[in-house]
């Protein structure tokens, strides 16, 4: 009977990580990432084992097998991936159209780096944009009221990506909504 390596995350922004798991009870167990034997270690009368390692920045594919006392050696694990990515996304080409802004829509464009844990959170001092379309570039909507306040806004773009890495930037717009002086 093969090892069983205990759940891992598919993403994380941690580089170590102690992985446990179930095997024969005293048995030696072996851990393989990306196909390479990289640690062991022996079972509890219990079967349980555990290893302490850090991860490599990008994919890792864990496996394990055991050898008991006799000397057999198990099938190998089911293999499970984790995604190690300590960097943070990047929002680029931001756009914001009409500009200057009047009452009504306010389109705001971006391209974020990486795939999301969550759509970004877009927002003034005063609301928060609404989300419109997260095809490339993604695609909100602030509509510039009466009471807006006159001058230059500042959107604030929140980003997270699936490994919990965090990304801010800002949209900055001018909101021009008194009628001119004659």
């Amino acid at each position: 009977e093969s090892p069983t390596i205990s759940s891992i995350l598919r993403y994380t922004n941690v580089l170590s990580h102690t992985l446990t798991g179930s095997g024969e009870p005293n048995s030696t167990v072996n851990l393989h990432r990306n196909g390479t034997p990289i640690a062991q270690t022996t079972a509890s009368g219990e079967g349980i084992f555990s290893f302490t390692l850090d991860f490599l920045e990008g994919e890792n594919t864990f496996s394990s097998e055991s050898t008991d006392a006799a000397g057999n050696v198990s099938s190998t694990s089911t293999e499970l991936v984790s995604t190690l990515d300590r960097n943070n996304p990047v929002i680029a080409n931001i756009q914001v159209s009409p500009q200057p802004a009047k009452v009504g829509d306010v389109q705001i464009t971006f391209d974020v780096s990486e795939p999301l844990v969550q759509n970004p959170i877009v927002s003034t001092d005063t609301r928060t944009a609404s989300f419109v379309s997260h095809t490339s570039p993604y695609l909100y909507r602030y509509t510039v009221g009466q009471n807006d306040p006159q001058g230059e806004t500042i959107a604030s773009i929140s980003v997270a990506d699936l490994a919990g890495n965090v990304a801010v930037s800002e949209a900055r717009f001018t909101v021009d909504i008194a009628a001119p002086e004659v």
